[in-house]
């Protein structure tokens, strides 16, 4: 049963992907789509949290969905801190200027009144409040960056900024969906499935702390690099 669960949670991972690609491809993404992605992944997991507490009350009792629910916030907090960082090197690195960092200001989904709409909205608020709060974004950093979008030499910076955080993007994606589902995989084929909620609460949460502190040195460096070329360009034009 481990590996026919392995099994479908790769082909989740699979057809997750290849969604987004197809959106780009064709020229269909949008930000309701991006909204519901990222709400559909979370149920997802919450399916699989869910399980496990089921298949493990008869042997740990109520209790366990103590555990089951402190490891669905703390995967909710990394997710987002993951894809903060993994959107602006995207956005600066590929140009995908779609992904740069967020402001908390509420956003316009693609249809404009109803109670859907409203409810969307507001949860994608509290999930950017979320990623700002799990992920220190450093606010000189991103001014700076705003400062740069529309700049024609913007592509020189970005191999600038790919040098000084390629290793900090993946060190963050230790945190990601494919490596949680090699953790469950294993705990499962282990038979001490409640491994994978100690390993989220403990392990990850613990990663995330030492990420978050190894992305300050990372934000420190970028921000003088990119506040320095962008005195260098001001120089340039000005001579």
């Amino acid at each position: 049963m481990s590996m026919l669960g392995l099994v479908f949670m790769t082909g989740w991972h699979v057809l997750d992907g290849a969604d987004g690609q197809l959106a780009r491809l064709t020229g269909t993404t949008s930000e309701f789509g991006k909204v519901i992605d990222g709400l559909c992944d979370h149920l997802g997991f919450g399916m699989v949290y869910v399980a496990l507490a089921l298949a493990l009350q008869p042997q740990y009792g109520t209790s366990i969905w103590l555990l089951a629910i402190a490891a669905g916030l703390s995967h909710a907090l990394q997710a987002g801190a993951l894809e903060f960082h993994r959107d602006n090197y995207d956005c600066w690195v590929h140009g995908n200027t779609g992904k740069c960092s967020q402001t908390l200001d509420p956003i316009e989904l693609d249809f404009r009144s109803g109670v859907a709409a409203t409810l969307l909205r507001a949860g994608h608020c509290v999930y950017v409040r979320l990623q700002h709060l799990v992920s220190e974004p450093d606010n000189e950093l991103i001014s700076a960056e705003r400062e740069l979008r529309g700049h024609p030499d913007r592509g020189t910076f970005g191999k600038t900024y790919q040098a000084h955080s390629l290793r900090s993007v993946r060190l963050w994606t230790l945190l990601s969906s494919n490596k949680r589902t090699i953790a469950l995989s294993l705990s499962c084929m282990a038979k001490i499935p409640i491994l994978f909620f100690l390993y989220e609460i403990i392990l990850l949460n613990g990663l995330l702390i030492w990420l978050r502190r190894t992305q300050r040195r990372t934000n420190r460096n970028l921000r003088d690099a990119l506040l320095n070329y962008a005195d260098g360009t001001a120089d340039r034009t000005a001579t």
